[in-house]
């Protein structure tokens, strides 16, 4: 649900053998928001395929005047009178993940994790946001071998097992905290 670019640019690092997959169909035009680029993925034949939803959007989003949704390498402060594609913390969103980009990636995100996932690495995440437990609750009781990584400095157990309504053997807590450690280092 992160709006920054993180995870994007660690995985960049690794061209060679990490894909990074996010709805996003890029063009000679430009970088374009596909709804159908997630049921048309057929995954990499080489490394690791990651597919990542940004469920409330990114600071790189933008809508145009004609609707489409594209996609920049950098934030723009001033992105010509487009919108950014942004749901900002509020309890009041259903409105908001009701139209795409935001519909297909909740849709793919259950989907995901109810047909074949065997592991969700959750990073950052309070487990507060009502609309993405309601997914994730959903589907755990359809796939009992996902597994979740939750990644926080201090996460709340007792909330997060019972956001995701599942036992403490289907979750791994990293208490860790980001750090940049330079671009040729581990």
């Amino acid at each position: 649900t992160n709006y920054d670019w993180t995870f994007e640019r660690a995985i960049a690092g690794y061209k060679s053998s990490m894909n990074l997959f996010d709805g996003f169909r890029s063009t000679k035009l430009g970088t374009f928001w596909d709804a159908r680029a997630f049921r048309n993925f057929k995954g990499t034949k080489w490394g690791w395929d990651f597919i990542y939803f940004k469920l409330h959007g990114s600071t790189s989003w933008y809508i145009q005047q004609d609707g489409r949704i594209i996609k920049t390498t950098h934030a723009e402060r001033d992105p010509g009178g487009l919108k950014t594609m942004l749901i900002y913390p509020t309890l009041a969103k259903r409105k908001q993940i009701d139209v795409d980009p935001y519909l297909t990636s909740y849709r793919y995100l259950e989907y995901c994790l109810s047909k074949g996932a065997r592991l969700c690495v959750v990073i950052g995440f309070s487990f507060r946001d009502r609309e993405i437990n309601e997914v994730i609750k959903r589907a755990v009781l359809v796939n009992k071998l996902v597994h979740f990584v939750v990644v926080d400095p201090h996460p709340n157990e007792a909330q997060v097992l019972a956001a995701l309504n599942i036992d403490r053997g289907r979750v791994e807590f990293v208490r860790e905290e980001f750090r940049y450690y330079g671009k040729d280092t581990n």
